[in-house]
């Protein structure tokens, strides 16, 4: 596996990881600062949050994980020529 994708990976699911505890975070602060009598409205809130996070997680995947056709050609064309000496070798 490539280094820089692991590298990608990790820190883009470290940040939606920390994106959902933030979401219920700042649902719970609304929740406190304006709904006093009903705690439980927090919920709606972290829902909204972890919804635009979840659209903004989706572009920034499209973006950072995107490959072109070149690089996947390339890659693919490297795994069929060891596959093939392989086969060659073994007959």
């Amino acid at each position: 596996m490539d280094k820089k994708f692991l590298l990608k990976a990790i820190i883009f699911n470290t940040c939606w990881v920390l994106w959902i505890a933030l979401s219920v975070f700042f649902g719970y602060l609304i929740a406190v600062r304006y709904f006093a009598d009903n705690i439980l409205i927090f919920i709606p809130f972290s829902l909204i949050f972890m919804a635009a996070g979840g659209i903004a997680a989706f572009f920034a995947y499209r973006i950072l994980f995107k490959k072109t056709g070149k690089e996947s050609v390339g890659q693919n064309a490297e795994y069929d020529s060891k596959a093939n000496n392989k086969e060659n070798s073994d007959t």
